[in-house]
């Protein structure tokens, strides 16, 4: 796949039109927008093929409409609030819709929408538990958000399926291994500092067997996760050999990245607290702030039983859940 050309736009293709932007001096800030108020994850299920999407874009002459509500995506706000000395401002959205539900797959679609577009308005950031203030977090309401065919990213039929599920839920999720695992390995370091300088009985705590084997087993889980995830990343430029990243069998593998790496970032922070005592409570060692930052990037883009579910599926999949046909007929998902 050519990922320089995707997204049309007058000039050629659209991405050739930000690249500028983003390859830049000046640091910018963005947002991919997809979860919605009824279902959160389902737009994640491989199962409802994108049917439950209620932002619709409905084409009109040269432009499309886009109407409905996004949750949670993030950075996302008023544009005044991403101007000031060290950030050059928002680039925009890049929102996931629907042309037709009905349509499943062919429907789904990549819309860009600029962060001052007229009918686009936000709700106050969300109160939360970590990402306080690096990451804001909003309602977003297209109230018939007027943009041009142009700012149409996929450009033919079960292209925009194959981009939302390879490239922003996949890539996605290998990208938060990352996360993951820089954050578990700032942890490790912190602790490794703070172990080397408090004292039991003359001997530095890390020198102690209860410390030193449980530090041990810290850096095995971040070694682990760190080399799996590049793993999977080198997979990812070898689409011949391994399948695109939409594929079931390479969704799988950024599933158990990510998953394996959040799970290595619980342990790692929990473990670092218990060693340092209040200390690790503290504000002081920021351990406590890994600790409450994690939990989010374990969850977005489906969540820790998500990953799971699409795991078994690219071993054995395509399956559906138990009772699905019948909720389909009801919800009027399937005849």
């Amino acid at each position: 796949m050519d990922y320089l050309n995707y997204g049309c736009c007058e000039e050629g293709r659209f991405i050739k039109r930000v690249f500028p932007i983003l390859a830049g001096d000046d640091a910018w800030t963005a947002c991919v927008a997809i979860t919605e108020p009824a279902g959160g994850a389902n737009l994640e299920d491989p199962a409802l093929q994108f049917k439950t999407i209620k932002t619709i874009a409905r084409p009109d002459v040269d432009d499309y409409v886009i109407k409905g509500h996004k949750i949670w995506p993030g950075p996302a706000g008023w544009i005044e609030r991403f101007q000031s000395e060290n950030l050059k401002g928002h680039i925009g959205y890049w929102t996931v819709v629907s042309t037709d539900p009905t349509l499943g797959e062919d429907g789904a679609a990549i819309f860009y929408i600029p962060p001052d577009a007229k009918g686009l308005s936000f709700s106050n950031p969300y109160e939360k538990m970590g990402f306080a203030w690096s990451d804001e977090n909003v309602d977003i309401y297209f109230d018939d958000v007027r943009v041009p065919k142009r700012y149409r990213i996929d450009t033919e039929p079960g292209e925009g399926a194959k981009l939302i599920k390879g490239y922003i839920m996949g890539l996605g999720r290998l990208a938060g291994a990352a996360r993951l695992v820089g954050l578990s390995q700032a942890v490790l370091e912190i602790c490794l500092d703070y172990t080397k300088h408090r004292e039991i009985a003359g001997l530095p705590t890390r020198e102690r067997s209860l410390f030193a084997t449980l530090i041990a087993e810290m850096f095995r889980a971040i070694d682990i996760s760190r080399n799996y995830y590049l793993s999977v990343t080198w997979q990812v430029t070898q689409p011949d050999t391994y399948g695109p990243p939409w594929s079931r069998e390479m969704i799988a593998k950024f599933s158990a990245a990510r998953s394996f790496a959040a799970d290595t970032a619980k342990f790692v922070t929990n473990t670092s607290m218990e060693l340092m005592g209040s200390y690790g409570y503290s504000y002081e060692f920021h351990v406590e702030k890994y600790m409450r930052d994690y939990k989010i990037v374990q969850m977005w883009l489906g969540g820790a039983h998500r990953d799971r579910l699409d795991i078994s599926q690219g071993l054995y999949g395509p399956f559906k859940w138990g009772g699905f046909e019948e909720w389909a007929k009801k919800e009027k998902l399937i005849p």
